[in-house]
This record gives structure tokens, C-alpha cells and sequence, in this order.
């Protein structure tokens, strides 16, 4: 993902490959975890809806941030979106 956006060097994508997926998979054995890809409008919400979650972070390019905006994520270093509590 950072690549296609050609935000970053290779030697600096590889360290973040070799750290970060170990905490994946040891996240997602523990059930602490969940990922998915989407290129569809508000898809990542109707999923993250119907699976009950209220977080949902993601990383955007500078070209899509608007539309997660738009959304209701709201900038971080990442986008983020929190699901409002009713009642």
C-alpha cells in the first residue's frame, strides 16, 4: 500500500514489513485483529458494521483522505473513524 502510493524508500518498507507482521499474525491468533482490503465507497464501514466493530483505522492516500472525510474518519497519522454510541 505504501508503495503504490510512493510515499517510501524499500529499506525503510522492509523494516516496516519485518516488524509489523509478527504482531499481525500474533494479533489475529489472539482475535485482537482483523484486516480487510476494500476499494468500494463505504464498504469498510458496512463490514466493520456487520462484523460489530466501532473502530476502524486506516491508512489513505492524500487523493481518497476527502472521501473517508466524508465518511465520518477523521485524521490521525492514520484515518480513523469511531462508530457514535446511541442513547
Amino acid at each position: 500500500m505504501f508503495a503504490a502510493m510512493g510515499r517510501t524508500q524499500d529499506s525503510i518498507l522492509d523494516a516496516m514489513s519485518r516488524n509489523f507482521e509478527p504482531w499481525v499474525n500474533r494479533m489475529t491468533v489472539e482475535g485482537k485483529y482483523a484486516g480487510w482490503i476494500t476499494e468500494d465507497d463505504g464498504l469498510c464501514l458496512t463490514e466493520a458494521h456487520r462484523r460489530g466493530l466501532r473502530v476502524v483505522a486506516l491508512h489513505s492516500s492524500d487523493a481518497a483522505r476527502p472521501v473517508y472525510e466524508s465518511f465520518g474518519f477523521r485524521t490521525t497519522n492514520e484515518m480513523f473513524y469511531v462508530e457514535p454510541v446511541e442513547g
